[in-house]
């Protein structure tokens, strides 16, 4: 059997989380690998996990940030989770919105099984062809080899002072880097470094 897609689960109730993970598990080869229950959660998670979700669940109407704006935070650091909001709320505004955000899919919690099946695979599809052009485009800039070291050291979550350590560099020299590379790399954070790694394969 295939390697299975991996998938988090986003949304406040745990009856909800633990429903959709029965039904999404014996949809085929599919496996829920990281269950939150809040933006912030799933965000945290994210920061730390040594591997990435590929397919995300995210629920519109969650206490703290919100559906909405972890989407938007999602496409931002982590574009290569692709998402599908899941939510009971239906109107065509909200469809478009997050849509228009980024969002790859959408469904309804009163949905039927067909559809949840159909949606995953059409997501996970447009994310194989998604991740392909992305590889095949070549980058405006691509690290030396000691900035692949330090995307490395940072995919392992290290702190400033531990990376320093590794490197044999002072604490302001790893920050200056990490600066640098972010400018070089049109990035802005500790956070799209470590998608961007991944992205080319640095850190599997």
């Amino acid at each position: 059997m295939a390697n299975p897609i991996l998938l988090a689960l986003t949304d406040d109730h745990a009856i909800m989380r633990k429903g959709l993970k029965e039904l999404i598990e014996k949809l085929g080869n599919y496996k829920v690998m990281m269950e939150a229950n809040s933006g912030e959660d799933l965000l945290l998670q994210l920061s730390t996990a040594e591997l990435l979700p590929e397919i995300c669940f995210l629920d519109i109407s969650m206490p703290g940030i919100g559906g909405i704006e972890t989407l938007k935070l999602l496409q931002k650091d982590y574009p290569s989770i692709y998402v599908i909001v899941c939510t009971v709320f239906s109107e065509i505004t909200l469809i478009n919105e997050v849509m228009h955000i980024g969002a790859q899919g959408f469904l309804c919690k009163n949905c039927g099984y067909k559809e949840m099946q159909m949606t995953i695979a059409q997501v996970s599809e447009k994310r194989k062809k998604g991740l392909k052009e992305m590889m095949e485009k070549p980058e405006t800039y691509y690290p030396n080899l000691f900035e692949i070291e330090l995307l490395k050291l940072l995919c392992l979550d290290l702190t400033v002072k531990q990376i320093a350590s590794r490197l044999d560099i002072s604490i302001g020299s790893v920050n200056g880097h990490i600066r640098d590379l972010n400018k070089k790399l049109k990035l802005h954070n500790r956070a799209s470094l470590v998608s961007f790694a991944h992205r080319i394969g640095l850190f599997v």
